[in-house]
């Protein structure tokens, strides 16, 4: 379970990295650390579903897309992208 645990995960981190890759060049993205991206971007909508998941919050995930979508969008955005 481990191997597979890990074989999962790389190509997970692979995936962002092909993702972001072009965004990142086109320096419409800040410099981060590479293993930063992930929890920056998904973090907060990952504890939003786990707590909707769990009853602590009623509203459905969908009606706070821009939301999330838009504090993933200013975690990450070079200030001096144009």
């Amino acid at each position: 379970a481990t191997a597979e645990l890990a074989a999962v995960s790389t190509e997970y981190a692979q995936l962002i990295g092909t993702y972001f890759s072009p965004h990142i060049r086109a320096a419409a993205f800040r410099r981060l650390p590479e293993e930063c991206w992930a929890p920056l971007v998904l973090g907060p909508v990952h504890d939003y579903a786990r707590r909707w998941l769990n009853g602590q919050v009623k509203t459905d995930i969908g009606a706070y897309a821009e939301v999330f979508a838009d504090a993933a969008w200013n975690t990450v955005r070079n200030p001096d992208a144009r």
